[in-house]
């Protein structure tokens, strides 16, 4: 579970926090006026969402290739397909 922190005290503990993000593993979610604004992880983790969106991205570009000219059966089952497979990444 991601921790929350203003902006302004993520400004004033920034060495702090990237210390946190990096030792331990924690996440940060960065809030303006209580709404959350930006997402601090380390960039070992954003490495590996970066790869999952990728991986996802090459599904679905391969899923509407397989659809050009497919009936709806052929569509439903496409998509029945992509949907297992991405969650097979997550």
């Amino acid at each position: 579970m991601p921790k929350t922190i203003s902006a302004v005290n993520a400004r004033k503990a920034l060495g702090q926090v990237m210390n946190e993000v990096v030792l331990t593993g924690s996440e940060y979610i960065v809030e303006r006026d209580g709404k959350p604004m930006v997402a601090i992880v380390s960039c070992e983790k954003y490495g590996i969402m970066e790869r999952a969106r990728k991986d996802a991205k090459d599904i679905l570009k391969n899923i509407r290739g397989k659809m050009e000219g497919a009936s709806d059966k052929e569509i439903d089952s496409l998509v029945s397909e992509g949907v297992k497979a991405v969650r097979g990444l997550v």
